[in-house]
């Protein structure tokens, strides 16, 4: 008998120390610019894809109860906002929540599908083109962001972030030398005008080669100095997106 009452003891310590982890629900806009052509000679966009996951809380190999929801966006030299939304569910833990072998299945059949969209971007898009509307296409989608309310707000760019657009460009505009604020009621406030930035992380993935090297320096200083005039929570522009 009193080996019964120590299990059920142990049993409900177990079941409140489940119940005691609060998971979040992760709110992931995934932009690849499709004017980036070095993004279709290698397989990185799909090789990050379990570093979004780690982002959202999950793991096709270790589970986990998080929740989150990947929208992805084209980036490309039209003035166009076609998207693709895919979604996990927050799981329930404890003695009555959801069987772990069955959470694995739900995250590898959303990690599926996101490999799937990624791949179709590069085997359908032409990755041929003169212009590259970045700054259009993030800032609207991050003003869509703010409206949103989960716990977490991430910004996921894949791009040289080199813009060659009627606003501004990277290649011809003397971007160094610049007040941001004057900069910004110059060439960008009459499209869209970035919001406060406190609640969201941007990371850029980008692919440096010998010939773009000293252009995409030249872009991290620009956006880097841009995002923080608007209070970015945190701003990270690398090959492997690292935190």
């Amino acid at each position: 008998m009193k080996k019964l009452h120590y299990i059920f003891i142990f049993l409900i310590a177990i079941f409140f120390s489940n119940c005691g982890t609060e998971e979040k629900f992760t709110e992931v806009y995934v932009l690849i610019d499709v004017t980036d052509k070095t993004l279709k000679e290698n397989k990185a966009v799909n090789q990050s894809i379990p570093k979004i996951l780690k982002k959202i809380g999950v793991s096709s190999q270790n589970g986990g109860y998080s929740g989150g929801e990947v929208k992805l966006f084209l980036i490309n030299e039209l003035s166009e906002s076609i998207s693709s939304t895919f979604r996990i569910e927050k799981g329930v833990q404890g003695m009555l929540g959801d069987n772990i072998l069955d959470r694995q299945d739900k995250i590898k059949e959303f990690e599926s599908k996101l490999d799937k969209a990624f791949s179709n971007v590069f085997d359908n898009s032409n990755f041929d083109r003169s212009k590259s509307k970045i700054y259009q296409n993030l800032c609207r989608e991050i003003n869509s962001l703010k409206q949103n309310v989960a716990a977490n707000k991430i910004i996921i760019v894949y791009s040289d972030m080199l813009e060659n657009s009627e606003l501004f460009s990277i290649y011809t505009d003397n971007t160094d030398n610049i007040k941001i604020e004057d900069f910004e009621k110059k060439h960008l406030q009459k499209d869209c005008l970035l919001p406060d930035l406190s609640d969201i992380d941007i990371f850029v993935v980008t692919n440096r080669n010998q010939k773009n090297d000293e252009n995409i320096n030249k872009a991290e200083r620009f956006w880097k100095q841009l995002f923080k005039s608007h209070h970015v929570k945190s701003f990270t522009l690398d090959a492997e997106l690292n935190d």
